[in-house]
Parts: C-alpha cells; structure tokens; sequence
C-alpha cells in the first residue's frame, strides 16, 4: 500500500494538467494510465499497420472492446468505438491538434434549444461560467505551444497554396474564415527538448518524432516530472475506486499490468479522474454504490458530430495541389452562426464548422475508402487503376464538419451486462443514436461543403459521410451541474456527494460545441487543479 496526496487517473487532455499542477506546487502526486509510454524514437515509425490496424493506441478488441447498439432494444455488438487511446499523453499523441476555443453560446445549449422549441432533449446550461474556463485559455495556448492564434506569439505553420483559393470562395459564398490554430511548433524550444514541425506528409493519426505536437507528454507530464513530485505509472489499470466514509474515497485499487498482473491498493488524500468520457463513466460504475449520484453516470452522451465531404482536383487543371505545405489551415463557419434566412429556413440558431484538409496518405486506409465508394465495390486492375490516380495524378481535399450533437434519452453508456474484458470487467456499452436536430446541422452542413468544394474546382465533389460521430471527441456522461438530479459533477469539479474526487476530462462538458474541444478539456483542468489547490490552502500556480 502506497500513499499519496494525489492519484490522478489519466494521463490525457483531462488528467496531465491537472497532474502538472499539482506536482509543481508541492503536491506528492501519483498519475496511473493503463497503457504504455512510448518515446520520440518509437514515433518515428510510420506503419499504418501496427499503430493504426492493431493495438499500440486502442485496446484490441479480443481483449478490452467496448460494445454498441443503436437503441436499448438491440443487440449491443463488440468495437472499438469510444476508445480514444490507452498510452501515456493519451488521445494528444495523436491528435489533428485542432485547438479552437469554444463559444460563450456553448455555455448556453439548454436554454438556446428551449427558446427554439426542441424537444425530446436533456441539455443543460454549465453551471460554470463560461469566462471561468475561457480564461484559462491564454495559458493554454502558452503550454501547449499553439501557432496560428490571431495575436499569439507562435507564427502558424507554413500553408498550401489552396488557402487563399479558400479565402477568395468563402469571400465569395459569404462566410467567415480564418486560420486553423493548431498545436504544433512552428519555433523550437530548446529548454524543453521540442523541434519545429517537420512538416511530414503523414502527421495526425501519429506520433511525433519532433515533438511539435503539444502532446501532454511533451508539455505538462514532462514539466510535471522534473519537479519531483509527479510519479507517473504506466501499464497500471484502476479497476475500483475505494471509499473512506459515504462522502470520501480513500485511494483506488490498480491491477499492474506490467508487474503480471499484480493488485494494490494506492491510498490518496485526494483522486482526480480523467479517463475520457466513457472510459470515467465505466469506472464510476464498476466502484459501486455512492459513485453514480442521482443515476446520472453515463446519461446524456455525446460525440461531436460529423459531416465528411471529399473533392477530387486533377493536377491537370490544379497542379498547385501536388505542391506546398501538407496543411490548408482554414476552417470556416467557427462558431457555427447561421445566416438570417438560413436560421429561419432550419429553424436553428447555429450549425457547426467546417475545415479543409488534405485526405490523410495512409495508404490501406485509401485503398480501402476508394474500393467502396461512389457505390459498388473495386477490386483487381479497377482498384489498382483508381490507386494510382489518387496518388500520383491529383490529391482529394475533404471538408470537415464539426457540429452540435444534442444529448437525450437514447444516448448514454452503461456496463454492459453480458461482455467483460480480458480481466474479467464488465465492458462499456455504447447506446447512441442522433436527435432529430442533429439531422438538419448535418444536412446543411454537408451542402455547404459541396459549394465550398466545388467553388474551390473540385471534381466529383460528394458527401462521403451525410452524419456521422467524432467518437475521440466525447463528453457529458459525467457533466458539471448544480444538482444530483441532472448532472454528476459540481462546478468545482467534484463528484456530487463526494468531497475529494474530482473529475476533469470531457465527460463533465454538458454540450459538443461546434469545434472539437481539447483546448477546452484542458483549460477546464486547470481550473479545477487550481480550485484544488486552494481548498488545500496551497498557492495556485501561476
């Protein structure tokens, strides 16, 4: 038994900062992630089949799947759906590093849906104020290493000729544009042993070598660790968080994967869980009584929506598109306002945005997209053929919607009662299906893409995905409100009921944004590691 002022479970968006902050103000603090630390050499790797196909960022699904249904009559059937990444930094390794900050109208779903009429939902307001998490995001930005802020320090990345081609379109079908933020060097920093980007042709869906993307490894568990006073265990599975008292816990028990599976009890003064959105939920449940107040754990699920629309430019009349920078850097619609007459046509307020990028290289992942789409399947001389075009006699852009997707009745996660894990552990079970609103964002947002695309010059212009889920983006089973009965966590960050275990990853965002919320995860972590700090009278960090 090993004791300790802080466990914090995850080592993510959610649980690195938190981790950091604590350790750099004298906290003795413990991080436990389930899966591996991998290091810049391992990064430089670039085989689509181990780190994609099998099992180095998600679990298999042999082993440790989730499961899923459409609705909780039908059969709930194995996936990896819902994993976001089980390795040390978490889902930040491999990030687009898309680092938007949300909207004040984020902040305010349930009224806005109220005021529109829309039923059959459980959206609420936060009940923490939207400046209270927005102030964090200049430090942020600072820690991490973002480039392409309006006003930041950091200049942005080097961009494709295409973008002022997106300039002149979005210009031109009246909407707004603006540079992509990303969290990616585009200036060394020596002191804390990051390159610039290298601007590899392969990036997100990867680890980075240069260690430019402001993974919580590179940033905050880095900085944490050489205070001394972060320890950080990797292949160490939390299976149980302990009670003190009916309002305390005590620690939690970890199964060591790495020491054969050995079990122990690690005892702490305080437990911060930052698991991601389904995988917090899951252990919340598997605690037992006094963990799931009001029943709510696991209610009011929600990925950010997703609209994919792809266009085909020839080299023959685009040869710009074989050159340049692998980034467009352009996303449209931020906010996701709506004109007068479309809101009033939809009848919605706002929609979601849009951003242009390259169709990522890997290259079974191409194959396989392209032998099935357009209808029928390709195989033999046409697949090759239809390759071979793809790589060597133009590029396809896509444009990427991300919208709000509304939480209710249908869309939560449970423990799944009949499928465990390779440890003998009820598995989360996924039951997810979209409000009827979510339908009129997609649409609209799937039309806006195709004249975006086709303005650009694009062939064969086609919505490849008319709605879908961002399933790494993932909140609101464990969302922040006022009270037990509709949420699970306080606006400080605790578990209602609960005095000392804070949860701080996605799950306690009550609504999707439109743009994906990373950058928001991990300000709200902050905010909550500096609430900590001071009700142990500590001095909040700077």
């Amino acid at each position: 038994m090993s004791a300790w002022d802080v466990v914090v479970i995850g080592s993510g968006a959610g649980g690195a900062p938190v981790a950091a902050r604590l350790a750099a103000a004298g906290m003795s603090v413990l991080l436990l992630e389930r899966g591996k630390r991998f290091t810049k050499a391992q990064f430089e790797d670039r085989d689509e089949i181990e780190w994609c196909r099998r099992d180095r960022f998600v679990p298999s699904i042999l082993t440790d799947p989730h499961t899923r249904r459409a609705d909780a009559s039908a059969k709930a059937n194995p996936t990896t759906d819902g994993w976001i990444s089980s390795i040390l930094g978490g889902g930040t390794i491999h990030m687009s590093g898309f680092f938007l900050r949300a909207q004040e109208v984020d902040a305010k779903l349930g009224t806005r849906l109220r005021e529109q009429g829309t039923t059959d939902h459980s959206a609420i307001d936060w009940a923490v104020p939207y400046a209270d998490i927005a102030k964090y995001y200049d430090t942020v930005e600072a820690d991490v290493g973002v480039s392409g802020v309006a006003g930041g320090k950091l200049a942005p990345l080097a961009e494709h000729p295409m973008a002022t081609r997106a300039e002149a379109t979005a210009k031109k079908l009246g909407l707004p544009i603006e540079r992509t933020p990303r969290a990616i060097l585009t200036e060394a920093r020596p002191d804390e042993d990051r390159q610039a980007c290298a601007y590899r042709l392969v990036c997100a869906s990867y680890g980075c070598p240069n260690d430019a993307r402001g993974s919580t490894l590179v940033t905050y568990l880095r900085r944490g660790e050489k205070t001394g006073k972060l320890t950080v265990w990797t292949e160490a599975l939390v299976t149980k968080i302990e009670k003190a008292a009916p309002d305390r816990v005590s620690g939690v028990r970890v199964k060591r994967l790495d020491k054969g599976g050995a079990e122990e009890t690690v005892t702490a003064g305080t437990v911060v869980l930052a698991g991601g959105a389904i995988e917090s939920a899951r252990l919340l449940l598997l605690s037992g009584e006094g963990f799931n107040p009001g029943s709510n754990v696991g209610k009011n699920l929600w990925f950010s929506l997703y609209v994919d629309v792809n266009g085909w430019f020839p080299k023959a009349t685009t040869p710009e598109v074989m050159t340049g920078s692998p980034f467009i850097h352009r996303s449209l619609m931020v906010g996701g306002k709506l004109k007068p007459d479309e809101q009033k046509a939809l009848g919605l307020d706002r929609a979601g945005m849009l951003d242009l990028l390259w169709q990522h290289d890997n290259p079974i992942h191409r194959a396989e997209r392209l032998a099935i789409e357009g209808g029928g399947t390709l195989w033999g001389r046409a697949l090759k053929d239809r390759i071979k075009e793809q790589f060597t006699e133009g590029r396809t852009m896509l444009c990427e919607g991300f919208g709000e997707s509304i939480p209710h009745a249908g869309a939560y996660v449970d423990l799944d009662p009949t499928t465990k894990d390779q440890h003998g552990l009820p598995v989360a079970r996924l039951t997810y299906a979209h409000h009827p609103r979510d339908r009129k964002v997609a649409e609209h947002l799937g039309k806006t893409g195709l004249a975006i695309l086709k303005d650009l010059g694009a062939e064969k212009a086609f919505i490849r995905v008319g709605i879908g889920e961002t399933l790494i983006l993932q909140g609101g089973t464990t969302r922040f409100g006022n009270e037990a009965k509709d949420s699970v966590s306080s606006p400080e960050g605790t578990l209602h009921g609960m005095k000392n275990l804070y949860l701080t990853d996605g799950g306690v965002l009550p609504s999707s944004m439109t743009a994906p919320g990373t950058l928001t995860i991990v300000a709200n972590a902050l905010r909550v590691a500096e609430g900590i700090l001071r009700r142990a009278g500590a001095s909040p960090v700077p």
